[in-house]
């Protein structure tokens, strides 16, 4: 089953991989993206091709495009991209029908949310540095409670809200200092710039119909859709990580 249409192709060099757009032909990268995605094409150990996606975008201080993927079998490669931890996409089901929402409604929907969720970092944080800390060591449901997440709703999150096997908080504070972690912890619960959004959206068409059930997602009804990451705290985390790395 295929959920878009057919890549289109970019031209690269004899000696490179193709570059195959996954965006439709309106969503084409600028000249810049192009550019870089020539030259990552070029580049010894990719293999197969570049994939760019819908979200493709140029960022000055990066080597590569955001939004754009590649295969090595030979190479690591940090900081390819911007180190955000867990950046990515989340949708929200409401279960409620678009057609329901009245301008009113959103109107004063959109307002709680941006009280409720800055750009900038927190004056206080959501957790103090201990639960920042036990957060960084387990995951969401150490701290599940204190942010009020029922367990239906950590249900619903990948994985139930972490990627790894729960580790001591000492591993964590030897790892990441004590200054790092406050500092970060301002940056939870924020959604930030650039290319972050919180929209709402409807269901026009339904691709897959066994997985909608599973979700409980209707045609018509409205959705949060949502980019992020894990902002400055994610970033303290990664950079001794990168540091090592890029010495090895």
């Amino acid at each position: 089953m295929t959920y878009g249409p057919e890549p289109l192709e970019i031209a690269t060099g004899h000696r490179a991989v193709p570059v195959r757009c996954f965006t439709g032909g309106e969503l084409l990268p600028d000249e810049a993206s192009q550019r870089q995605l020539n030259e990552i094409a070029a580049l010894e150990g990719v293999d197969e091709y570049v994939a760019v996606l819908p979200d493709v975008h140029f960022k000055r201080r990066n080597p590569t495009p955001t939004g754009t993927v590649i295969v090595s079998r030979s190479q690591l490669v940090p900081r390819a991209v911007d180190p955000g931890i867990n950046c990515g996409m989340r949708m929200v089901a409401t279960g409620v029908p678009a057609g329901e929402l009245s301008p009113k409604g959103l109107d004063l929907l959109f307002g709680r949310l941006i009280e409720e969720i800055p750009i900038e970092p927190r004056e206080r944080p959501l957790l103090s540095t201990s639960q920042c800390e036990r957060l960084l060591a387990e995951g969401l449901p150490a701290v599940a409670d204190v942010l009020g997440i029922p367990p239906w709703d950590l249900s619903r999150i990948e994985n139930g809200g972490t990627i790894t096997p729960a580790v001591d908080p000492d591993v964590i504070r030897r790892v990441v200092s004590p200054k790092a972690v406050k500092k970060g912890n301002r940056w939870l619960g924020t959604l930030g710039a650039g290319n972050h959004f919180l929209e709402l959206q409807e269901i026009v068409a339904i691709l897959d119909e066994p997985v909608a059930r599973r979700l409980g997602l209707q045609g018509g009804d409205a959705v949060f859709m949502m980019h992020t990451d894990s902002r400055r705290l994610g970033k303290r985390v990664l950079r001794p990580v990168l540091e090592e790395a890029m010495q090895a």
